[in-house]
C-alpha cells in the first residue's frame, strides 16, 4: 500500500494507524512531495516506511516497493 502523508481528511499516517489498530498488517510506504523535516519513527512504529520526497523518482519507488512485498 502507497499512502500519501498529505491527503485531504486523514493523513497517510493516521490511515496507517487506524490499520495497525484495526489488526490490518499490509506492506506500507508512506510519501509526500514535501521535503519536511518529518520523524519517520511514526510511520516505522505504525508498520509502514515513509520516503523522503525525493524518493518519489520512478526507480527508487518502485525499489522500496519491492523491498516492502
Amino acid at each position: 500500500m502507497i499512502l500519501d502523508l498529505h491527503m485531504p481528511g486523514m493523513t497517510g499516517l493516521h490511515v496507517l494507524q487506524r490499520l495497525k489498530q484495526a489488526g490490518v498488517q499490509l506492506p506500507a510506504i508512506v510519501i509526500t512531495a514535501y521535503d519536511e523535516a518529518l520523524d519517520p519513527q511514526p510511520c516505522l512504529a505504525a508498520g509502514g516506511r515513509r520516503l523522503p520526497a525525493q524518493a518519489l523518482e520512478d526507480r527508487l519507488l518502485l525499489d522500496a516497493v519491492a523491498a516492502a512485498a
